[in-house]
């Protein structure tokens, strides 16, 4: 068995620390009575209340210098000097085509336009200058209040004429038109129309209320409502003119010819009265000068004598032609003077007493030649020439008028023309006609016309005159006369 030996026990001695100058010494004792001193007190005080002076002048300076802080919006656009200007103009340019009104019409139904076609546009450019001017404007307050956002109207180019368009194509509807009175006198009877109202369909202040939604793009649905529409000249407005009229009709008018007296009856001096409306709506009353000289001619028709020009054409030869002989006329020398004198005094309600002195009235001489283009019917020989001033450019042979109907002999012009025309008449013995789809009608004296023949022989033209008083040929040959002469052409027709 093995033998342990004790433990041993083990002294270590305990060496005596020294406290340490640094570490070990007691702390020393915080002197009270420094604190109280009233210099230091003051400065714990100001030291943190200058600092946050300094920050709060820092922070003012900055809002103040640049307005980070003061947000202003259009169309829902952000505008501020961290704003890129041309990321605004873009998106508001894509607002301005987007954009729509909505207008109600009667019938109940909603109908969409653009800005554009009411002649609006949104001026990106000055929206956003106004913004920035806005911005710097701004109150101090109004850009430390972050959180707010104030809203700026949208400015606007208006094309004044075409919003006024707009507006009175989409947004006035009239469904019955006003109807002014009138006065007719034609009749030689004095006739009133009375007026009547008529009724349309307007938005009321329509400009006004586009522009507003356009300047703040909110939509807008304008309805269309029901307003009368007046007259601009009412049946009192009347009243005075048909007094007027009364009183020109009973006004006395007497005209002597060689003599004779003649005093024209209150229902044919009503028909010189010619009331018609001025440029400010309003009637008046007119005295037509035109009438009285017609008048005039119907009461000196035994008196007179109609004028016949002479019409002379120019030969290859320079030799002197006449086609039509002269012959003088009777008439009343004074007449246009006259109409006028009676005119102005039945204005001023006057009595007048003309006389009417006939005279002769010389027939004047013509060359044919002189004319662009015109017609030679020669109705003896039957036949008719196409002529550019004195140049012959065809001839074709004609039936005339028959010696029971003949044709009217004189200068005349082509005043109406027609592809194809159904006529009817009177024969000689008293019998009616009718011949239909007839080609290529050119009309130069009332009734009288140069037009195509289907229903006689091409023998017969060129030798026999049996027409009721026109020019015809074969529809061949008309064709090409009426497309050659335009209206206005001189025809002249002579035995």
């Amino acid at each position: 068995m093995t033998r342990r030996n004790p433990p041993q026990t083990v002294i270590i001695p305990v060496m005596k620390h020294e406290p340490h100058e640094l570490w070990d010494a007691a702390p020393p004792q915080f002197n009270r009575e420094i604190l109280a001193h009233p210099l230091l007190r003051m400065l714990m005080w100001l030291v943190p209340l200058m600092c946050l002076l300094i920050l709060a002048i820092v922070i003012i300076f900055t809002v103040w210098h640049d307005g980070a802080l003061a947000r202003f919006q259009a169309a829902g656009l952000t505008v501020g000097k961290s704003t890129d200007k041309t990321s605004f103009v873009k998106a508001m340019n894509n607002k301005d085509k987007s954009f729509e009104f909505l207008v109600q019409l009667p019938d109940k139904k909603t109908y969409k336009y653009s800005l554009r076609e009411a002649g609006i546009q949104l001026d990106a450019v000055q929206t956003y200058a106004t913004g920035i001017k806005k911005q710097k404007e701004a109150s101090l307050l109004s850009k430390l209040k972050f959180w707010q956002t104030t809203q700026i109207p949208i400015s606007l180019k208006i094309d004044d004429h075409a919003l006024h368009a707009f507006i009175q194509d989409k947004m006035t509807i009239t469904t019955t038109e006003a109807v002014n009175a009138t006065i007719d006198t034609s009749t030689g009877t004095l006739v009133v129309t009375e007026a009547m109202d008529g009724v349309g369909y307007a938005v009321k202040d329509a400009s006004q209320q586009l522009q507003m939604a356009a300047a703040l793009l909110k939509p807008v649905t304008l309805t269309l409502a029901k307003q009368p529409l007046k007259p601009s000249v009412t049946t009192n407005d009347l009243l005075p003119i048909t007094k007027d009229i009364e009183k020109i009709t009973n006004t006395p008018v007497t005209l002597t010819i060689s003599g004779r007296s003649y005093s024209p009856s209150p229902e044919e001096i009503i028909k010189w009265i010619e009331p018609i409306t001025s440029e400010a709506d309003k009637a008046v009353l007119e005295i037509n000068s035109g009438r009285i000289q017609e008048y005039i001619e119907k009461i000196s028709s035994p008196y007179t004598r109609d004028v016949r020009a002479e019409i002379q054409m120019r030969d290859e030869d320079g030799t002197i032609t006449t086609l039509v002989a002269g012959k003088n006329g009777t008439g009343v020398n004074n007449q246009a003077e006259a109409a006028k004198i009676i005119a102005s005094n039945l204005r001023t309600f006057q009595p007048t007493e003309q006389e009417l002195t006939i005279g002769v009235k010389p027939f004047t001489v013509t060359t044919a030649n002189d004319y662009d283009k015109w017609i030679h019917v020669d109705v003896t020989d039957k036949w008719m020439y196409a002529y550019e001033n004195d140049r012959l450019v065809r001839s074709v042979p004609i039936s005339a008028g028959a010696p029971a109907t003949p044709t009217v002999i004189g200068q005349f012009k082509i005043y109406r023309k027609l592809a194809t025309r159904d006529m009817r008449g009177q024969n000689a013995d008293g019998t009616n006609y009718f011949q239909p789809n007839v080609a290529w009608v050119s009309y130069f004296y009332k009734g009288y016309a140069i037009h195509g023949n289907y229903w006689r022989p091409d023998s017969w033209f060129g030798r026999i005159n049996s027409s009721h008083g026109c020019v015809s040929a074969q529809n061949d040959v008309i064709k090409w006369f009426y497309d050659w002469a335009p209206i206005g052409t001189p025809v002249i027709t002579h035995y």
